[in-house]
């Protein structure tokens, strides 16, 4: 549980939160709804009187496969911005090197921009 355990030491409602989010988790994995998940952890995990509040936010607020699907959209366009310009700096080289033919093989012949691509260490663009 948690990545911090210091700061989940000093924090105590972090510690709270994770433990709870973690119960959540196994019961997930147990096979349970997300309903019955919740409340299972709320009946393990926190006051009876906080019950409804609780239930209603991870129903209502939290939405998995839409997370699912930001968190998906938001690495294509992060890849397709990075080979955008991997493709850019690999064409302003060959172009600086007067090597328009490898410029234009490499536009039709998949294999051949890869060789390109490591020849000049361009191959993978560092995740950020």
């Amino acid at each position: 549980m948690g990545h911090n355990k210091e700061l989940m030491q000093k924090c105590r409602r972090l510690w709270e939160y994770a433990s709870f989010v973690e119960q959540v988790n196994q019961n997930l994995d147990s096979g349970y709804s997300m309903e019955r998940a919740v409340n299972t952890a709320i009946d393990t995990c926190i006051l009876l009187k906080s019950r409804s509040e609780v239930l209603l936010m991870f129903l209502t607020e939290y939405d998995e496969k839409l997370h699912m699907e930001n968190t998906f959209e938001e690495g294509r366009e992060t890849g397709f911005e990075q080979g955008k310009q991997q493709i850019l700096l690999l064409s302003q080289i060959l172009l600086n090197e007067n090597r328009i033919d490898d410029l234009k093989k490499a536009y039709t012949d998949e294999q051949y921009l890869e060789s390109l691509l490591l020849e000049f260490h361009l191959e993978k663009p560092e995740i950020r």
